[in-house]
């Protein structure tokens, strides 16, 4: 039985489940908020499909949603919070929950809608009402990789996020954009995720105290997921994420939880030198979303 039209299975115990992947985006919310931590990390999190009304895309309660929406709403402690999402999925269900919302600047970096599920995230959708301007939707080709994804990333996300001042910023770090992944057709390496990691880490110093939360996401091959999400999580406690051989006893119980073949090694942060499309399909990307939003950003050879 399907909770959608097809991508979301039920099964017994489902809703508890989901329930307390929303509770461990509230209990980072709360976390980073009354101060614990500057910074928090919900890998189990990053269910940005779900919409208010109904579930999508292998996704039951959208966790981060209702973390936006605490806090932002009535009560809530932030006038403006920054959401970046670098799944290879548009993050639908929370770019349209808070569509005509001021307090939410949404910046959805993902793999063209007109190649993969669920087909939206168009550069020409910007919001609406209170939200208008403040959503920005950045389609990378696929076959996107490193260089392209740092040319768009860094020359949109710094510009945006220091215009909008917010007092605290998510990220949904979904892993499937990696190359390898089933279910898109990204090329990142480890670099384009610790790149966006370590910008934000800066950026919410500058910005607003260091406070962060970095929720996990899509991510199809547990070999890619396992490892991308532990060196987020090294980068987030200020560490460089180990290199060389993974332990010999995380990878025997790798093997038995997924009954595949373990990595032998840690991820490689270098940037990878793989063919990305055309340059000038990403500056068009970032042209057009300049013109959208009447926002001049920077050009790709001052962020280098």
């Amino acid at each position: 039985m399907f909770l959608d039209s097809g991508d979301t299975p039920s099964f017994p115990g489902c809703g508890a489940a989901a329930s307390r992947i929303v509770g461990g985006a509230i209990a980072s919310l709360e976390s980073v908020r009354v101060g614990r931590a500057r910074r928090a990390f919900h890998p189990a999190g990053g269910l940005h499909h779900a919409h208010r009304s109904r579930a999508a895309g292998f996704c039951i309660f959208n966790d981060v949603g209702v973390a936006l929406a605490l806090a932002t709403g009535p009560g809530g402690a932030y006038r403006r919070v920054a959401y970046v999402d670098i799944d290879a999925h548009h993050g639908d269900g929370v770019m349209y929950g808070f569509f005509d919302s001021g307090r939410v600047l949404d910046i959805d970096f993902h793999q063209d809608g007109r190649t993969l599920f669920p087909g939206t995230g168009a550069v020409e959708e910007t919001g609406q009402g209170d939200g208008a301007g403040l959503k920005a939707n950045v389609p990378l080709p696929p076959g996107t990789g490193d260089r392209g994804f740092a040319s768009a990333f860094l020359r949109v996300v710094p510009t945006l996020l220091r215009s909008y001042r917010p007092e605290i910023i998510v990220l949904q770090h979904g892993v499937d954009g990696h190359f390898g992944d089933p279910l898109a057709r990204l090329r990142y390496s480890a670099s384009s995720f610790s790149l966006a990691v370590g910008t934000l880490m800066a950026l919410a110093e500058e910005l607003c105290q260091g406070r962060l939360i970095v929720t996990g996401g899509g991510g199809y091959n547990p070999r890619n997921v396992a490892r991308l999400l532990a060196a987020c999580g090294f980068l987030l406690s200020g560490q460089y994420p180990p290199e060389g051989a993974l332990p010999g006893a995380w990878r025997a119980r790798f093997e038995v939880e997924t009954g595949g073949r373990a990595p032998a090694n840690w991820p490689n942060l270098r940037p990878a030198p793989a063919g990305d499309p055309s340059p000038r399909a990403i500056r068009n990307v970032v042209r057009a979303l300049s013109e959208e939003l009447g926002v001049k950003f920077p050009s790709a050879r001052t962020v280098r």
